[in-house]
């Protein structure tokens, strides 16, 4: 998830759970009391991605870049987050961070040119003159992927998905309008190969005695408010301790169950019944 123009602080918590975070810190503006500018790039926590480090940051234009690696370890494609300013799109730049491998560039180029989809005003500027003049001597190499809808209120297109270097990929892409910005999302997806090591993880079956639901709900909840996983593996073998402890210590507190009635109670669960009741009409 690629986000520009955030004017954060660097002492702001933007962190999402279960996310990895990268950022460009926003620019504090001399003359206002204000910030501008300023990238975060968000990638799930068991994919593997690390930051590349040249990218560049001014006050006309930022970029951050990033490598996804598949299961061997070897860069599978490069994410490339962007704000350019009218006038300063440079693909000599955006290319030296792609460094002919596959690329995603993402963001906000402020480029509109009636050749590259929907246009309020008709008219072109300077970035989308580059951009379409770049397109045609490099068809081979860099294709944009979101259509021809705007991407802003006043109607230009300005926000772009690009794939280069392997334009060819399949691809879906949308623009997501119900944001609450100037500048609507815009979603996208790519076919590639697993970027992350498939387990089998154990299955357990657990039961807890309803009058003791609620209160081992509310356990777990605040477990889970201080908790972070650093993959799928680890947080389900956590939230599979942190029940059993919970359960066995409501257990010990109490008459100790037999078998069949924890099977009873799993059994009466209207979750279960839910679900068994769904398998049994397939």
């Amino acid at each position: 998830m690629c986000l520009q123009e955030t004017r954060h602080d660097p002492t702001d918590n933007i962190q999402i759970r279960g996310f990895q975070l990268f950022t460009v810190d926003s620019i504090q503006s001399p003359a206002a009391h204000r910030r501008y500018r300023g990238l975060a790039l968000y990638v799930r926590n068991n994919i593997p991605a690390d930051c590349i480090e040249h990218a560049f940051v001014g006050d006309n234009s930022q970029a951050q870049a990033i490598n996804i690696y598949d299961t061997n370890g070897k860069i599978l494609i490069k994410i490339i987050n962007i704000y350019v300013t009218d006038n300063m799109l440079d693909f000599s730049q955006l290319y030296e961070l792609a460094d002919g491998y596959p690329s995603l560039l993402m963001g906000d180029l402020n480029a509109y040119h009636y050749k590259l989809g929907d246009n309020a005003s008709g008219r072109s500027n300077n970035n989308g003159k580059k951009l379409v003049s770049f397109m045609e001597n490099n068809q081979d190499v860099l294709n944009i992927l979101n259509g021809p809808e705007p991407t802003h209120l006043q109607g230009n297109k300005l926000d772009y998905i690009c794939l280069s270097n392997d334009p060819a990929l399949s691809h879906h892409c949308e623009v997501v309008d119900t944001l609450t910005s100037d500048h609507f999302g815009v979603y996208g997806e790519i076919l590639l190969p697993d970027t992350v090591r498939r387990h089998s993880m154990p299955r357990k079956r657990l039961c807890v005695p309803k009058k003791h639901t609620q209160r081992i709900r509310e356990q777990m909840n605040n477990w889970y408010k201080h908790y972070t996983a650093s993959s799928t593996e680890e947080f389900n073998t956590d939230i599979i301790h942190q029940l059993e402890s919970k359960i066995n210590m409501t257990v010990r507190h109490g008459k100790r169950n037999t078998m069949s009635e924890m099977k009873r109670w799993y059994n009466s669960d209207e979750a279960v019944q839910r679900i068994d009741r769904q398998y049994k009409k397939i």
